[in-house]
C-alpha cells in the first residue's frame, strides 16, 4: 500500500515532466525533483547569455525606470524599442507577459531576444522579445534567484555552466575572469545608455561619486594577502561604481565586488556531477585568476599566465590587486598611504600596471598615478606600464615580452609553429571581441 507522501510525490513528478498544473490536488508550493511548482502561474527562468547580462548590470541601473515616452525614441536620447515590444497583447503568452513589463526596469541590461526557460505547456517560441525553451529537468531550485512574480534568473555559477557550451574557450575564460574579478561590462544596449544618462542628469552618478555614494577602492587582497572583498551576495552595502575616462566621460566599465570565485565554481561543478557544460568549464578553469579589475588586466593575465594549450606563456601567477601599505617616509614621497598594484610578483620585485582607457574614480589624475609609481619604486619595485595599444599590437607585445622575461627571470615559450598559431588565435579572439 502506497503512503500518502509517496502518492503526492508521484503526482508532482508527473506534473513536472508533463508541464501540467494539477488544480485542487497539489499544495500551492510543492518541492519535488528540486523544482518549485506554482499553481495558477507560469514559471520563467532567465538563463544562459541573458542571465550573464543580468549579472553584469549594476543594481542602480536595474532600479532606474525609463519613462515610456523615451522607450520608442531613437538613440541616443531614447531606447529605440518597437512599441509592439512594450504592449501586452490580450492573447500574449504568459512567458511574454513576465518580460514585457520589465524591459524598461530591472531587465534593461538584457539584449533582445531574452533567452528563457519556462514550464508553460506551449513553451517553445522564438520572437523579437524572447527565445523560450522548455524547463530543463537538471535545473535545481537552489540554482535560481527569485526576481518575483514567477520570474527567476540562474545563479552566476549555473549561468557560467549553461554558457560553457555556447562560448568558445577564450570567450568563456574572459567571462570567468569578469565574474571572479572586480569589474563588469554590461552590454552596449540603448536602454542601459539611456538609464546611465538619466542617472548622470539627476546627479545620482557623478565622476566624483560614481556610485551615487562615497567612492571606494576595491583592493582584492589586503596588505597581509588575505581576501579583502566579500562576494556580491554578502556585499550589498558595497556600491557598484561607474568608471570614467581621464576626460571625465562615462565608460561601459563598472567596478563591483566579485560575483564568485574560482574555488566556488570548482566546488559547484564537483557537486553537480556529469551534466552538460561541466567538461568545457572544468577544462578552462585552471587558467582563471581571481581579482582582475579590468578587461585589460584579464587580457594581460591570459597572455602571460595562460597555459600552453591556449597560447599563453604559462608564467607563475602574480598577486592581483593586493594592497601595499607605504611607510611614513614613502607616504611623503607618493602623497598616498598605500598602493594597489594591478599585478605584482612580490618575491621578484616587479609590478605591472595596466593602463586601460578607463580609470577608477580615485585613481584619476596625473599626480595620483605618478605618486603611486614613485612610492612603489621607492619601495624597491620595478614598475612596468602596459597600455591597451601595446598589447593589441603583436609586434610591440613580442618586443615587450623579451624585457618582461628577463626582468621576471621567467622563460618564454618555444616559438614553435604550433604554439605561435595558438598564441595568435588567443590574441586575435581577445581583441576581436571588442
Amino acid at each position: 500500500m502506497y503512503q500518502t507522501e509517496e502518492i503526492w510525490c508521484f503526482l508532482c513528478a508527473f506534473a513536472c515532466q508533463a508541464r501540467l498544473v494539477v488544480l485542487g490536488c497539489l499544495p500551492p508550493q510543492w518541492q519535488c525533483c528540486n523544482r518549485e511548482v506554482a499553481l495558477g502561474g507560469t514559471m520563467v527562468v532567465i538563463y544562459g547569455l541573458s542571465a550573464l547580462e543580468y549579472h553584469a548590470t549594476a543594481p542602480i541601473l536595474r532600479l532606474a525606470v525609463i519613462p515610456e515616452e523615451l522607450a520608442s525614441t531613437p538613440p541616443p536620447m531614447g531606447c529605440g524599442l518597437e512599441k509592439s515590444l512594450l504592449r501586452q497583447r490580450k492573447n500574449a503568452r504568459d512567458v511574454a507577459r513576465h518580460l514585457c513589463g520589465r524591459l524598461l526596469g530591472e531587465l534593461k541590461g538584457l539584449s533582445l531576444p531574452v533567452r528563457v526557460l519556462t514550464d508553460e505547456v506551449s513553451a517553445t517560441a522564438k520572437t523579437a522579445l524572447l527565445h523560450a525553451s522548455r524547463m530543463r529537468d537538471d535545473l535545481p531550485r537552489e540554482d535560481l534567484i527569485n526576481l518575483g512574480g514567477g520570474l527567476y534568473v540562474t545563479t552566476i555559477e549555473r549561468t557560467l555552466l549553461d554558457c560553457a557550451c555556447r562560448l568558445s574557450p577564450v570567450q568563456l575564460m574572459v567571462r570567468l575572469f569578469e565574474a571572479c574579478g572586480t569589474y563588469a561590462v554590461p552590454p552596449a544596449d540603448p536602454r542601459v545608455r539611456c538609464a546611465v544618462n538619466m542617472l548622470l542628469a539627476s546627479g545620482e552618478i557623478t565622476p566624483e561619486h560614481p556610485s551615487g555614494e562615497r567612492a571606494r577602492i576595491f583592493e582584492f587582497y589586503d596588505a597581509k594577502g588575505r581576501r579583502a572583498l566579500p562576494y556580491e551576495a554578502q556585499a550589498d552595502s558595497l556600491p557598484w561604481e561607474l568608471c570614467f575616462d581621464t576626460c571625465g566621460r562615462p565608460t561601459r566599465l563598472w567596478r563591483r565586488p566579485p560575483l564568485t570565485s574560482k574555488g566556488r565554481i570548482a566546488r559547484y561543478i564537483d557537486d553537480v556531477g556529469h551534466i552538460r557544460g561541466v567538461a568545457p568549464l572544468r577544462h578552462v578553469l585552471g587558467n582563471v585568476i581571481d581579482g582582475s579589475a579590468s578587461p585589460l588586466e584579464t587580457e594581460v593575465l591570459l597572455m602571460l599566465c595562460g597555459s600552453k594549450w591556449i597560447g599563453g606563456e604559462g608564467w607563475e601567477e602574480p598577486w592581483v590587486n593586493r594592497r601595499l601599505d607605504f611607510p611614513l617616509n614613502i607616504r611623503a614621497i607618493s602623497g598616498q598611504d598605500y598602493a594597489i598594484p594591478d599585478q605584482m610578483w612580490l618575491d621578484r620585485g616587479i609590478v605591472f600596471e595596466c593602463q586601460g582607457k578607463a580609470f577608477h574614480a580615485d585613481e584619476q589624475g596625473f599626480e595620483v598615478r605618478n605618486g603611486r609609481r614613485a612610492g612603489l619604486e621607492a619601495l624597491g619595485f620595478e614598475v612596468r606600464e602596459i597600455t591597451d595599444a601595446q598589447v593589441r599590437n603583436l609586434e610591440i607585445w613580442d618586443a615587450m615580452l623579451e624585457g618582461f622575461s628577463r626582468a621576471l627571470d621567467m622563460p618564454l615559450r618555444k616559438r614553435t609553429p604550433a604554439f605561435l598559431r595558438r598564441r595568435d588565435e588567443l590574441h586575435g579572439e581577445l581583441f576581436g571581441m571588442k
